[in-house]
């Protein structure tokens, strides 16, 4: 199924100072690019603002892109990154059929993807 697996919600999870400014600067990152994410969360923790925003539908490499401009704001301290492919992609890649290896009895062993 082409395009299906190069579209990726990436989850972000970001510690930074406690700024009010903090949560704001990091989703005009996304309004930039008209997008707009399917979940928000900030919570303070401690000493740290701890904020995690999901954005469906990117590539691996714009979801890179978008993380290290975070990394580049003064008041974030990390950004993690993870990309899971959306429900549905998922399900395509468990039904798609694995062509006959040579030599391999058929059934005796099987792979399938399991998600994050």
């Amino acid at each position: 199924m082409p395009g299906l697996l190069d579209r990726l919600t990436a989850a972000y999870r970001v510690q930074a100072a406690p700024d009010p400014q903090v949560v704001a600067r990091l989703l005009n990152l996304f309004s930039q690019l008209d997008l707009t994410p399917s979940l928000v969360k900030a919570r303070l923790e401690g000493e740290w603002m701890w904020v995690v925003v999901h954005q469906p539908g990117l590539s691996e490499d714009r979801a890179e892109l978008i993380a290290e401009k975070m990394r580049s704001m003064v008041m974030v301290e990390q950004v993690g990154l993870e990309c899971h492919l959306p429900a549905l992609a998922r399900a395509a890649w468990r039904q798609t059929p694995v062509p006959p290896v040579a030599g391999v009895e058929p059934g005796a062993s099987s792979l399938q993807y399991e998600p994050m």
